[in-house]
């Protein structure tokens, strides 16, 4: 016996999500969210979740193309908010400063600053600072 199958959701999608996903477990077919494989620090990507199997989910691409991968190996997030997205970004770049100023300390040790010194990192970020080539 074949441990999945395909399914195609009614073409009123609204039917399949009776409620959001809230982060936790798997999303609900139907569901556009970002998923990346583990493993491979992939970057996220836009999918719209078609079914799982036992072992796979299915889904389409933000091109339209479709893909499995194992569902052991991958881990689902919400899509970001433009607010979610500056915000990360405004943090690569405090981590950046950071790395640049203290060169020869090693990346893993930005979850070691003190969050003082972070914020002071991030004030440096809002009022325009910017690297430049020596």
């Amino acid at each position: 016996m074949i441990g999945w199958t395909f399914c195609h959701p009614p073409e009123d999608e609204s039917a399949l999500i009776k409620e959001q996903w809230t982060g936790e477990g798997l999303p609900h077919i139907g569901a556009v969210c970002e998923v990346r494989r583990i493993a491979w620090g992939d970057t996220w990507s836009k999918v719209k979740v078609l079914c799982y199997g036992e072992k796979r989910a299915f889904f389409q691409n933000a091109d339209g193309t479709e893909q499995s991968l194992r569902l052991d190996k991958i881990e689902f997030r919400h899509i970001r908010t433009p607010e979610q997205i500056a915000a990360e970004e405004r943090e690569a770049k405090a981590k950046e400063m950071y790395l640049s100023v203290y060169f020869a300390v090693s990346e893993e040790s930005w979850d070691h600053v003190p969050e003082a010194m972070r914020e002071t990192f991030r004030k440096a970020i809002d009022a325009g600072w910017q690297q430049v080539a020596p």
